[in-house]
């Protein structure tokens, strides 16, 4: 009767991804697309169509330009750090379509004490915008560093 010897053998392969490309190309284009809607705050609230004409051609540049980087990211059935910053940049560019709105409306149809709300919603816009560029820095970071960084790009 025979013994049969099996050997076995593990290999670790260590795979680390720079996200350096994804950060300058991806993330920084839109940290400045959705960062230029704030300017549209400075309009005059009861010129709506330049508003809109700001807010509405950011928020097409950031779909053509989604579409565009799709193309660049491996395709993948969850949603990684950065595609979520994607989203939120989207979300804000959107949200800033409501709010040039709502401020005209109050303006335009409320009386003279509800002008003010608006620039109240642009400041909550823009405070909104800060922290969540400040939990992507944390998370990227912390995902980075850790060694987990399996939804950073």
């Amino acid at each position: 009767l025979f013994m049969a010897k099996h050997h076995t053998r593990t290999t670790i392969v260590v795979i680390h991804r720079f996200p350096e490309f994804y950060i300058w190309n991806i993330a920084v284009p839109m940290l400045f697309l959705t960062s230029m809607g704030a300017a549209s705050f400075l309009i005059p609230a009861d010129a709506l169509a330049d508003k809109l004409s700001v807010s509405l051609t950011l928020l097409l540049t950031a779909a053509a330009y989604k579409i565009v980087v799709s193309s660049s990211l491996p395709q993948i059935s969850y949603l990684t750090i950065f595609d979520r910053y994607v989203l939120s940049c989207s979300f804000f560019l959107v949200l800033t379509v409501i709010v040039n709105v709502i401020d005209n409306a109050l303006v335009e149809h409320m009386e003279a004490r509800y002008a003010t709300i608006g620039g109240w919603l642009a400041c909550a816009w823009l405070r909104g915008w800060i922290a969540l560029n400040a939990h992507f820095l944390r998370v990227s970071f912390a995902a980075t560093l850790d060694g987990t960084a399996q939804g950073v790009a």
